[in-house]
């Protein structure tokens, strides 16, 4: 019930893409709320219930409570599971239907990815992360990798696969141990200890990285890798 009032309500405020904008989810998202696979957070209901046109006639009260009840217990057990709901361990993360998104524009740094407690979304777990611990999937901010990718693509990661040049991965940098993790979505063209050397595509330049600021090099899946097509 809950998903087809959703769909008229979607339908109400302009279709996916509006949607998405007022929901501040992704357009996969709205795809899995229209189809009953997943429920929104609570807030991002709200959002779509106060941009609803008048003439959309949505009972979403008994929904709110119950999407309130459902997501204090699934808190609750992600942080039994995990231990700290806010640890970005990537080797201890335990493994799970679902993969967290990542996607909040880091201050003052265009194009870059703040990933520290920014968790936008849940999204269901591709075949080929299956088992993958740490997997996770980025909501791509800024148009310097167009036109393999847009602002707003979903891409996931896998940080246990190995990384080769040619590769599209995501460079974590961070400027000092307390400072926040911030992700860059590349092309990788050669690596070292000291030097990380990639690629952005628009417009085309190189973008290095030194080496004591990188925590991190992650492989994004192909569509290949993911679903095997």
């Amino acid at each position: 019930m809950l998903a087809h009032q959703i769909t008229i309500a979607v339908e109400g405020v302009g279709g996916r893409s509006k949607a998405a904008e007022i929901m501040k989810v992704s357009l996969p998202s709205i795809d899995n709320y229209r189809s009953g696979r997943r429920q929104p957070r609570p807030t991002s209901l709200a959002l779509l219930r106060q941009a609803a046109p008048d003439s959309v006639e949505l009972a979403f009260e008994l929904e709110m409570e119950e999407l309130k009840e459902a997501a204090a217990r699934s808190q609750k057990r992600q942080q039994l599971e995990e231990g700290s709901a806010h640890n970005l361990n990537w080797e201890h993360r335990v493994t799970g239907s679902s993969v967290p998104v990542y996607g909040t524009a880091a201050a003052s740094l265009a194009g870059a990815i703040a990933i520290d407690d920014n968790v936008i979304d849940h999204i269901e777990r591709p075949a080929g992360l299956r088992g993958a611990v740490g997997a996770y999937a980025l909501h791509i901010i800024g148009t310097s990798m167009e036109p393999r990718f847009h602002a707003g693509d979903i891409v996931f990661v896998h940080p246990g696969r190995p990384i080769r040049a040619g590769d599209i991965v995501v460079v974590q940098t961070r400027n000092h141990e307390a400072a926040p993790v911030t992700a860059w979505l590349k092309e990788l063209v050669s690596h070292t200890n000291d030097r990380i050397v990639t690629r952005q595509y628009n417009p085309e330049a190189e973008v290095e990285f030194t080496g004591d600021k990188v925590s991190a090099i992650h492989h994004v899946m192909t569509v290949n890798e993911l679903f095997g097509v």
